[in-house]
């Protein structure tokens, strides 16, 4: 299956780019925080902040671009192959396990170089890992926001619950919880004081939070939106 998943992403990669690039996805501001630490703090900062800031955000922006180039939903090639029920599952399943373990694996090659070499702590790297593999978590089931068909809204279908609400707070929660993360591990590999410890705890359990409820609620609709030809297609027609 994986084998299946990584050539139907690499067959339609140029489509989904150019699909990717036709919806507006406010990338300003992502590239705005890839640029904002070294242009306003330039003249504070050292090497290793910028080293730690760098390798903390890119795999968590490069996750969310692969979670938005192939979102949850299946070619229509793939619908007219013979597969089961069970195989879509599946097919589903391996492709939102590769969207998150794919960044995932250059963090932790990224992070464990600075943890050998003493610029980053056990305990920082710990907290940085739980909000990325949180954040990828929460992006991948939202990445299609109008996955699901409890009811109507224009031509998409809307999933219940206030899920743009829970939508944009999952987002936000992962991006400025590693911004402050990505700072605290900046410290020159020096170990957490007591108030950050608190607030990394804190911001951790708010994530957690969020992403329990966006789990609980989206995700098994938007798995049964993605292996299914007429939720996925046809019923998005007028």
């Amino acid at each position: 299956m994986l084998r299946m998943v990584l050539d139907d992403y690499r067959h339609n990669f140029l489509s989904a780019l150019k699909e990717f690039g036709m919806v507006e996805n406010g990338w300003w501001m992502y590239a705005y925080m890839l640029i904002f630490p070294v242009i306003i703090f330039r003249d504070v900062i050292n090497m290793n902040e910028i080293i730690v800031y760098y390798g903390t955000m890119l795999p968590l922006l490069g996750g969310t671009f692969f979670a938005r180039l192939y979102p949850n939903h299946m070619s229509r090639t793939l619908f007219l192959c013979p597969m089961s029920r069970k195989m879509r599952i599946g097919y589903f399943k391996t492709a939102f396990l590769l969207r998150i373990v794919m960044p995932l694996f250059v963090f932790l090659l990224f992070s464990s170089m600075l943890f050998l070499f003493k610029i980053i702590q056990g305990l920082e790297f710990f907290f940085a890992l739980m909000v990325l593999l949180m954040y990828l978590i929460s992006v991948n089931v939202c990445a299609d926001s109008w996955n699901g068909k409890p009811e109507m809204s224009g031509e998409k279908y809307a999933l219940p619950g206030y899920f743009p609400i829970w939508n944009v707070l999952g987002q936000i929660s992962g991006i400025m919880n590693m911004i402050i993360l990505a700072g605290f591990r900046g410290n020159n590999g020096e170990p957490y004081s007591l108030g950050e410890l608190i607030l990394a705890g804190v911001l951790l359990i708010i994530q957690a939070l969020i992403l329990i409820k966006i789990v609980s609620s989206y995700l098994k609709p938007v798995m049964e939106r993605s292996v299914s030809y007429e939720a996925c297609y046809v019923s998005l027609k007028k």
